[in-house]
């Protein structure tokens, strides 16, 4: 095979490689996020929460993540919020709570910046109670 041929053959494979996009990771379609803020959740209002929470930027925007050791008990109507010193901020619900154990991940939707909160919070909508609360570092 002539040498202008191998050349030619290389800047195939290399554009087809750069034209594939980014390499994602957990099948999100994404770039790997970035970690820009966690914390460890406890329980209110008389409920048991535990787990870890992260906050984490992509390409796309901001996500919640609760981690694979995330539990919570039963409650009606759990939403996720964001908060200051602890106090939950009722502009920024933006998702009901699809299960109450394990790893999940939630778009941070409408403009709420986290960056600007020093709190995550899972709140009860019906009974206008906190659930669960971190203190995010």
């Amino acid at each position: 095979m002539s040498s202008s041929v191998k050349n030619l053959l290389w800047i195939a494979v290399f554009g087809f490689i750069a034209a594939a996009g980014p390499v994602t990771f957990g099948g999100s379609g994404e770039a790997q996020a970035q970690t820009i803020k966690s914390g460890s959740l406890s329980g209110r209002s008389g409920h048991k929460v535990s787990g870890t929470v992260s906050i984490v930027k992509s390409g796309s925007g901001y996500a919640v993540r609760l981690g694979s050791n995330f539990r919570h008990d039963s409650a009606p109507g759990p939403y996720l919020a964001f908060g200051r010193n602890g106090r939950y901020v009722s502009s920024t619900l933006f998702s009901k709570l699809r299960k109450r154990r394990g790893s999940q991940t939630y778009k941070i939707t409408g403009r709420i910046e986290p960056t600007k909160f020093n709190t995550f919070v899972i709140w009860c909508k019906p009974f206008k109670v906190p659930l669960a609360v971190a203190r995010l570092n």
